[in-house]
């Protein structure tokens, strides 16, 4: 019985090896996948390669773009600890509202802001206008949008 003991005291630094592991590669998936998904899927309508092949160039300033968006996230973290303590009712229904659309709406500004500053420095040709003629759905409106 003794041995065993011994045993557990040198997994001990695997498992925290294993969680930094595991924390860089969340991190690097969360970056390349979150931060220009919806610019690839609704605007070119790739898929998650193109998302890593925009990203490839300018990975550290994208990480850091994500992490001020982590403020949405902790900001939810937080509303929803204080609705959980309050509990469910009216004012928290609004306290929720008046926290989380702000944010929701700043992570999708940072989010569209990202996928375009991208797609520049892949391609200096690209535009707002560009991007506005690729969003569009009819022949007509990508001839307005690009005049």
């Amino acid at each position: 019985m003794p041995v065993l003991p011994g045993i557990f005291t040198h997994i001990r630094p695997l498992v925290a090896v294993g969680a930094l592991v595991a924390l860089a590669l969340g991190v690097l998936v969360g970056v390349t996948v979150f931060s220009s998904l919806f610019g690839v899927v609704l605007i070119e309508r790739a898929g998650i390669s193109r998302c890593r092949e925009l990203i490839r160039s300018r990975f550290a300033a994208t990480t850091g773009r994500v992490l001020y968006v982590g403020y949405s996230i902790v900001t939810g973290l937080i509303v929803s600890a204080v609705a959980s303590v309050i509990g469910a009712g009216l004012i928290t229904s609004v306290l929720q509202a008046v926290v989380m659309i702000p944010a929701l709406v700043f992570q999708i500004a940072v989010n569209l802001v990202t996928y375009a500053e991208l797609r520049n420095r892949e391609n200096r040709s690209v535009s707002t206008r560009t991007l506005a003629a690729e969003l569009s759905f009819s022949p007509a409106m990508a001839v307005r949008a690009t005049r």
